[in-house]
């Protein structure tokens, strides 16, 4: 059985022997655990059986449980890999064509075979690797003289230079460079294909001249079956037409009516017009008398999709014969969404008790005809929660519905939108809801109100800005939680009463995912400035206050804090769908101003859940070290402090299935508290830090990813030095989507 292939290189060189092992092409069973456990091997072993071989067996109809059997098999399973020698000599070809394109050539090679115990081989692959071959000169030969005058300041930019490594990856990614620089200067009709190569590794030194070839089209004249070269012709836009109502399966269909605006844009349309003209033209790159470029093709329809508007976008170009100067016709055809969608979201959950609920949501698309989208979204959960104080059970209700318009630019800023960057791509989203919370310490209403901006600095870069974001919330005089404020620290009891926030909030996203790195990144931070306003008008006599010094809007507490916090991570990809994670989340929310002061209930951080530390109920952690067993400690467990580390290590089981081995690091503290115990101390916070360990499963439906954890307790806080694990204290989360 092959066990393994290992690659030794000597010599000059400066990659990665790991570049060399996809081109073996033989590899041994895969392993997870980073190589150290042949799983699928072991599955293949525990699942199959001899007979399974047999052509008469196959053929049989079997009972349920062999059926299973045979099909994990095949989906888990993965045979043994047995060692096949002839194999060997077509690796050592494939990657010598390799070293050879990153050029090394003339590069010696062998193989060798270790025959080890039980039957297991090791192929090594040994390298010597000469000197690499460097680029001497590049050289353009061209009979365009658009191309050959413009070349010279395109080459500032290349990778093909002198003193750089010889690459034939490079040529093709110059190549690819070019096309596009060149389409992007009016050369609608070029493409790759008139980009070729000549190399001369002949010239000595181990180094080589290259001359790029830039060939002319060639036209034909069916007369007499005779050709002649032509130069690229640089179009240049002629009439620019939208038809917003084209139907993809009756494309001949004619317009009947049409509009022009700015003397540029024709508008195509049937019976009516459905939509204002200046938010479809916000999105369109394409002018009269410009070149084409491809970005302009590229930027247009990327801002169409982004709008959510059109499920059909096509843009078509018609050329203009007969006219002394290439010109070119652009023709944008839309076709619109269904007008009103609804779509439902189920849910249950365990925390206190068995729960469940769910989410209607209700669009509506173009209701004003800027292509604004409005939803209506009602949530509605229900869960079963314990009464301490009796030791029965009450019902919990979360119940609330939210509103929220999204308008395709900068509301109030309309200059601004036009003249940002291509990818911007901005939005104003106005949002408002109302949240009715129902449970045994407490009855509370939350309204809120939020304006907020958001554009990409690129794809994988986007910024927020809500101003105003604004909150109220109010709990019922007879909510039981009110009488046992006493029990509770001053800032904890504080952040119960009823309160308005009115204050700002921006937000940076950066995803590396989108970007394509390898090992992406993806950094989510936040900062919410709440009160600012009231400290500059404190003096003004606009606000009361309280015999604390605190203000007041209309009898309700006017809050004032600062609130950050990040969430990084990292993504290490490695082979055969193997993955590593790391997480790192930290925040703090810090109160302030005069009188009694706290940061409001809902804005304290929580930890624990499906999304959180998992070996405990979510929002039942912490905080700090403290542990109340009063009837109050039925309260959520919150802090302004929170701090997490997460890793996860991430292996396909089966097509559809991946496991998962994590570990969860964490927990919240509060700044002021009567138990010092839930404070956060910089000589002993690391002491008070959760840990939870444990297994998982995803199981990728195609249209969702279902997630299944489970976590035990390793490190309580409140225990001390003390680490245990007990099978006993399993915690199950179920959630849909990876947790980070």
């Amino acid at each position: 059985m092959l066990q393994k292939n290992e690659v030794k290189i000597t010599g000059h060189y400066n990659f990665d022997a790991d570049e060399l092992t996809s081109y073996i092409k033989q590899k041994p069973n895969d392993a997870i655990l980073f190589g150290t456990w042949k799983f699928y091997l072991t599955a293949y072993n525990f699942l199959h059986k001899k007979k399974d071989d047999r052509e008469d067996f196959q053929m049989e109809k079997h009972h349920l449980f062999t059926r299973i059997r045979l099909k994990s098999s095949e989906a888990v399973g993965e045979a043994p890999v047995i060692l096949d020698s002839a194999k060997i000599p077509y690796s050592i070809k494939q990657m010598q064509i390799y070293l050879q394109n990153k050029g090394y050539y003339r590069s010696k090679m062998h193989s060798e075979i270790n025959y080890g115990k039980n039957k297991k081989a090791t192929v090594l692959y040994h390298i010597t690797l000469n000197e690499p071959f460097t680029i001497n000169e590049v050289k353009i030969i061209t009979e365009d003289p658009f191309i050959s005058s413009s070349y010279g300041e395109f080459a500032k930019s290349s990778n093909l230079k002198e003193g750089k490594l010889f690459d034939v990856g490079a040529l093709d990614l110059e190549r690819t460079r070019l096309t596009e620089l060149y389409q992007n200067e009016g050369l609608f009709d070029f493409n790759e294909y008139f980009i070729h190569y000549r190399v001369d590794t002949t010239i000595g030194a181990n180094k080589v001249n290259i001359v790029l070839i830039i060939d002319n089209p060639v036209e034909k004249y069916n007369a007499n079956d005779s050709s002649i070269s032509s130069t690229h012709k640089r179009y240049i836009i002629r009439d620019i037409s939208i038809q917003t109502d084209f139907i993809p399966t009756n494309p001949n269909l004619p317009s009947q009516h049409s509009i022009v605006v700015d003397d540029m844009y024709t508008f195509k349309y049937r019976d009516t017009l459905h939509y204002k003209t200046t938010p479809i033209l916000k999105a369109i790159y394409f002018k009269k008398g410009d070149f084409y470029k491809i970005k302009n093709h590229n930027h247009t329809y990327n801002q169409l999709t982004e709008l959510g508007i059109f499920n059909f976008i096509k843009i078509d170009y018609k050329r203009i014969e007969n006219d002394s100067i290439p010109k070119m016709d652009v023709l944008i055809k839309l076709s619109a969404k269904k007008k009103y969608s609804i779509s439902l979201e189920g849910q249950g959950t365990f925390r206190e008790g068995f729960g469940g609920g769910g989410i209607a949501v209700f669009k509506t698309k173009n209701p004003f005809k800027g292509l604004e989208q409005i939803e209506f979204r009602l949530r509605a959960f229900a869960e079963s929660v314990k009464n301490t104080a009796t030791d029965s059970r009450i019902i919990g209700t979360d119940i609330g519905p939210q509103v929220s318009i999204k308008i395709p630019s900068l509301l109030f800023f309309p200059r601004l939108s036009k003249s940002l960057w291509s990818e911007a791509y901005p939005k104003t989203i106005l949002s408002a809801s109302f949240n009715y919370q129902n449970r045994q310490e407490y009855r509370r209403w939350i309204y809120s109100f939020s304006n907020t901006y958001e554009m990409n600095e690129s794809s994988w870069k986007t910024h927020k800005l809500s101003i105003p974001d604004i909150s109220l919330s109010y709990i019922d005089k007879n909510s039981s939680i009110l009488s046992s404020l006493d029990s509770l620290s001053p800032r904890l009891a504080f952040s119960f009463q009823n309160y308005v926030n009115a204050g700002i909030k921006y937000s940076y996203i950066f995803n590396g995912v989108l970007k394509k790195e390898k090992n992406p990144i993806l950094l989510m931070a936040n900062i919410n400035i709440t009160g600012l306003l009231g400290s500059l008008l404190n003096y003004t006599g606009f606000f009361e206050k309280d015999s604390s010094g605190a203000q007041l809007v209309g009898s309700m507490r006017y809050s004032k804090f600062v609130k950050v916090d990040g969430d990084y991570r990292k993504y290490f990809n490695l082979h055969k769908e193997e993955q590593i994670i790391f997480r790192s989340y930290a925040g703090f929310a810090l109160p302030f101003g005069r009188g009694d002061i706290a940061v409001p209930f809902d804005k304290l951080f929580f930890s624990g859940g499906a999304n959180g530390i998992r070996g405990w109920k979510v929002r039942n952690l912490g905080p700090g070290s403290s542990r109340d067993t009063t009837a109050i400690a039925n309260i959520d467990k919150l802090g302004e402090i929170k701090l997490e580390l997460n890793g996860e290590y991430r292996f396909r089981i089966s097509s559809m299935v991946k496991g998962a081995v994590f570990t969860d690091v964490g927990n919240v503290w509060r700044l002021q508290d009567r138990d010092d115990k839930a404070v956060f101390h910089l000589n002993r916070f690391y002491k008070e830090l959760a840990v939870a360990g444990g297994l998982g499963l995803r199981f990728d439906l195609s249209f969702l990813i279902a997630r299944l954890d489970v976590g035990w307790p390793l490190h309580k806080p409140y225990m001390g030095d003390t680490w245990e694990f007990k099978l006993s204290e399993a915690e199950f989360n179920v959630g849909i989507g990876y947790p980070f």
